[in-house]
């Protein structure tokens, strides 16, 4: 298994923070081409979707952009019902 890079060590703490809403855009998605214990950009971005699972990574451009993801509709619709019922 590889080891997880000082970059992503340096995203763990980034995204671990409590603070929420906050956008990563990291440049230079090219480089992540792998190798002996580096991680490629489909790599780093699949790493950081495990990790963080309320995150997710766009690669265009060049450019990651790690954001939050969006509660689908269904979902706000679900979550809704759930509490206006309240617990069983």
């Amino acid at each position: 298994m590889r080891q997880l890079s000082r970059l992503l060590s340096e995203l763990k703490a980034i995204l671990s923070s409590p603070i929420q809403g906050n956008i990563i855009l990291m440049d230079d998605a090219r480089v992540f081409l792998g190798g002996g214990q580096k991680l490629t950009a489909a790599e780093s971005a699949g790493w950081i979707e495990r990790e963080f699972p309320g995150r997710k990574v766009e690669i265009a451009r060049d450019i990651f952009r790690v954001t939050q993801r969006r509660v689908t509709t269904s979902r706000a619709a679900t979550d809704l019902a759930l509490i206006r019922e309240g617990p069983d």
